[in-house]
This record gives structure tokens, sequence and C-alpha cells, in this order.
């Protein structure tokens, strides 16, 4: 097995308000682009706006791993929707001196409220969100790191729901006025409510959030050490050793120690040797570390030749038993680890690591025993075969699929 480094992945919660304060800023400048610039150029500009913004999120899935921009990719594609139907109201010419200075505001936050309703009730199984996962680790792996992506990914979508609800409100109130008065409103008042409006409304918000984002800041400071998390897999045959911990079925190898940039191999042989009083042969498998707050979770895999109970509490647990009994009863990390090992080893098997098929049999579904995985030629720790897992040439439209997943969805 290939020895590597863990794979960085940073979390700033400064970087989640700013990410929210790009994203809200640029719907709200919506109404003002459209009372100022021109029905005809329109258009252009939104779209260029809406590229800015899937530009910036990419250069963050890119250079900065770990930071969630979901907010500037839902602005970005509300402003894509809505571009499209500027497009349309250009070429149609219905009411436009009402509909782009009086009314802009409610196709925006609609098409905004849309959207986010849509990713919230998708969840983890949005493809911008499952590429995340993917690439950086599943949220239970991120919570070992202190990084509190889905309580405040849930805390976010309901935010912007409420606040795109606020101002649709804000909206249609004036509109129903106006109707019932059979008279418009002045100018002033309409620049007012309708472009100025949302602007202030917002700029409020972002104060908040970055006064909420501050406390926040300060207790995770406070709260969450900076360590370094070290689990071991012991594997003989083709049996994992586990153990009842807390009332969950986990490995019972498992340390922390101070942070570190290195490697941790050394300390997880020195602890398997005090633990069972025989030296394994010991790999490194994967790996995540937050070298900005100084956090960081790695796996390892031990392997011994014979089953043999040592004096610890726990038994020999088959693959099949295990893969019959999934999630049922396991800790979510001890699931977390054995879904990464299996995805891994079987994507392997069907693919390399450009995507290129290495078996062309329709149907085909390869197997393995776990002791295969010392010898296995495959680096665990390469994110590219998790992806490549899911996202493979056995889809259906795999070329057409794979280019709404990268420049529609997001993924990475």
């Amino acid at each position: 097995m290939p020895q590597q480094q863990s794979n960085k992945c940073n979390w700033s919660i400064f970087a989640i308000w700013k990410d929210y304060a790009i994203g809200s800023i640029a719907i709200a400048i919506v109404p003002a682009l459209c009372a100022f610039i021109p029905l005809n150029a329109l258009p252009v500009v939104l779209l260029g706006l809406s590229l800015g913004l899937f530009s910036y999120v990419r250069y963050c899935k890119v250079n900065h791993r770990g930071l969630c921009a979901i907010i500037p990719y839902l602005a970005g594609r509300a402003m894509l929707c809505f571009t499209f139907v500027s497009l349309v109201l250009s070429i149609v010419n219905i009411h436009a001196d009402i509909v782009y200075q009086v009314h802009p505001i409610t196709y925006i936050y609609a098409l905004f409220w849309v959207v986010v309703y849509i990713m919230s009730r998708r969840k983890w199984h949005n493809t911008f969100c499952l590429g995340c996962i993917l690439t950086n680790g599943t949220p239970q792996e991120r919570m070992l790191l202190g990084h509190n992506n889905l309580h405040e990914t849930d805390y976010l979508y309901r935010h912007l729901q409420k606040g795109a609800v606020l101002m649709l409100v804000t909206t249609i109130i004036p509109t129903i006025l106006e109707i019932q008065l059979q008279r418009p409103f002045s100018a002033t008042f309409s620049y007012l409510v309708y472009v100025w409006l949302p602007i202030f409304v917002v700029a409020i918000d972002v104060a908040y959030m970055r006064f909420r984002y501050s406390v926040i800041e300060n207790v995770a400071n406070d709260s969450l050490p900076e360590k370094k998390i070290v689990r071991i897999l012991l594997i003989s045959d083709n049996s994992v050793f586990i153990s009842k911990i807390n009332g969950l079925t986990d490995t019972p190898f498992e340390f922390t120690e101070p942070w570190h940039k290195q490697n941790s191999l050394p300390s997880a042989g020195n602890f398997m040797r005090e633990r069972l009083g025989i030296l394994p042969r010991i790999y490194f498998c994967y790996g995540t570390s937050d070298e900005l707050n100084h956090r960081g979770v790695e796996h390892f895999v031990a392997f011994v030749d014979n089953i043999e109970m040592f004096d610890i509490e726990g038994k020999w647990e088959e693959k099949k038993n295990i893969e019959k009994n999934f999630n049922k009863g396991f800790s979510p990390i001890f699931c977390t680890e054995i879904q990464r090992i299996y995805s891994v080893m079987m994507t392997s098997r069907l693919f390399n690591i450009d995507g290129t098929r290495k078996v062309n049999i329709p149907g085909y579904i390869p197997d393995f025993s776990l002791n295969e995985i010392e010898t296995a030629d495959v680096d665990f720790n390469d994110s590219r075969w998790m992806v490549l897992s899911r996202f493979n040439s056995n889809i259906r439209f795999h070329s057409l699929k794979m280019f709404w997943y990268k420049y529609i969805e997001g993924l990475s």
C-alpha cells in the first residue's frame, strides 16, 4: 500500500460568513442592476455575474478544500435562472417599465427560494454536496475535526428561505396596494422599496451573521483542542477485530496525540505493540488534516497472520457479517471507514484512475478479501477513487450527465 500524507481539509468559520456575504449581496444587487442597466444589456450582465459566482465556487473547491461555498453556488444558480427569465422578458417586452423597475425582486427571490428549497430537500444527495463528501470526507469524519458543516448548512438553508420569503412579501404587498388603488406609487417610493430596501436588509443580515459567527468562533476555539485522532482497523484473513464501545460496535484501537503534520505511523505501531504484545504489519490507509486549526484524523489498517484472541474485549467479525449488518449497531465512523475501503477496492478493480474501464464485462461485480488490502496497489487516500465510485462510465448517458454534474451541479 502506498504511504501518503493526509489530505488537507481546512475549515474556517470566517470563510463561512464571507461566502454567505458574497452570495447574499450578489442576490440583493440584482434589483439595482435591473433598474439602472439598459433592458437589452441586462441578460449579458446577469450571465456574467452568475458565471463569476460559479468561477469563485470552483476556485474555492480547487484551492481551498474543505471550505463550503454553497451560498455563492445557490446565488449563481438562481441568477442563471433569472438570466433566462430576463432574456425572455426582454424579447417579448411585456410591461418592461414595470417588470424591470418595480418587480425584479419578485423574480429573483422567488427563484432563489426555489433553488434553496430544492437543495435543502435533497440535502447530501445534491451533487455539489456529494462531491465535497467524496473528496473531503463524510460529515461524521469532518465532525472529528470540529467541522460542523451538517448543522450550519441546515441552519443556512432555513435562514435563507425565511429571508427570501420576507423579501417576496415586501414586494407583493405594495404590488397588491397598487392594484387596489389603481395607481402606481411614485418613482422615489418604488426605488426605495424595490431597489434599496433589499440592499439595506441584506447589509443588516450580513452584519448579524458576522456577529453570530464571531461568537461561534470564540466558543469553538475554547472547546476544541489541537489534536490528532488515530484509528486502526485490525484485520486477519477476512475478518476485522471489533468490540462494543458506548453501546456501538467499533474498533477498539483508537488514540489521540498532539497535532503534527507528519504521518503517525510510528505512533500507531507503538500503540498496537502495547495493546497486542506483538507488532502487526501496519499501513497508513487515509487521513484528513486541518492545518489551519491544527486538528487531524488518520486511519490505519493492521494485519496479523493468525486469528488470535488477544487480551482485549472483543471478537473477530467476518466480512460477510459486516456486509449483512452494515449500519446496524456499528459506529458511524466505523461504517465510514468500511465504506471507503469497499468503494476504493471495488472501483479500482473495475476502472483505472483516469476513469477508463479495466473490465468490459457487462454486469460484472468484483469481490475481494480483506487481507488483499495489504497487497493492493491502490492509494486509499486518493479521493479520486471515491468520486469515480459514484460518477463513472456505468452511468447511462455518461458524457451528457458528467457535463451537467460538473458545470451545472458543481461536481469538483
